[in-house]
């Protein structure tokens, strides 16, 4: 489960762009395998509008089944606001249990001094500067839905966890028809992240090969993830979506 959360997350370059290709109220479930073995389910969301904010709001939960639970226990929900355009994260929080574990990691961007402050069980334990345009893993995961896709496209961008910034790298690949039990027959644009580098929910070793599969529809929705390491796969699959069209 801890590499599903890895591979649902990389990085984009910062383009300008009109409409957004997701809409409030969205929710996409996911089941997660691992080596063919189904070990839980993800979801992601885009929460309904703040009647005092213009800004965006998404969540992540992610939660592993009773076969997994006897190795590998995980409830954990990841939080992330930006602002309306899109152009910067405004806070970022992963709070839950891992192996019984309870933990509340919160990141927030101070603009007004430039600071990125990060918080570990409501302890201030890092802080470091801010750069233009910075992001959190799970918007920056919305903002490149929002980007055209072209193969060959080299995408690259400045992301932080609240430990340490990273400058992500994303390749589109090609285009792929897969095959769904769900949704039948989809056109895709074939995503390869390099996650290396970011720790806490982007940890991945040196050897891992990540792989997103994009629907070619206007909304770009992920349909499948991918992530071959030395021990194995993991395997993310929609099984669901509510409030937007693949």
């Amino acid at each position: 489960m801890k590499r599903i959360i890895s591979i649902l997350f990389f990085f984009i370059t910062i383009f300008t762009f009109g409409k957004n290709n997701f809409t409030y109220a969205e929710k996409t479930t996911y089941n997660a395998y691992w080596n063919g073995i189904k070990v839980g389910t993800v979801v992601l969301e885009v929460l309904p509008k703040d009647s005092n904010s213009d800004d965006f709001t998404f969540k992540m939960t992610m939660k592993t089944n009773s076969f997994a639970d006897k190795f590998y226990s995980s409830r954990q929900t990841i939080t992330s606001i930006i602002d309306s355009s899109m152009s910067y994260s405004k806070m970022y929080q992963q709070t839950g249990k891992e192996k019984k574990k309870e933990k509340d990691k919160r990141v927030e961007f101070d603009w007004t001094n430039n600071k990125i402050k990060y918080y570990s069980d409501k302890k201030l334990s890092k802080e470091m500067n801010l750069q233009k345009g910075m992001l959190d893993p799970l918007s920056i995961f919305y903002f490149l839905r929002n980007q055209e896709m072209k193969i060959g496209k080299s995408i690259d961008c400045n992301v932080t966890d609240g430990k340490r910034i990273v400058n992500g790298h994303a390749v589109v690949s090609r285009e792929e028809t897969i095959e769904t039990d769900d949704f039948g027959e989809i056109e895709t644009f074939v995503v390869e992240p390099d996650l290396r580098g970011l720790g806490g929910v982007f940890s991945s070793s040196d050897d891992a090969q990540m792989i997103i599969w994009f629907s070619q529809g206007e909304s770009r929705l992920p349909v499948k993830i991918r992530s071959k390491v030395r021990v194995g796969s993991f395997t993310a699959e929609l099984v669901k979506i509510e409030g937007v069209d693949l």
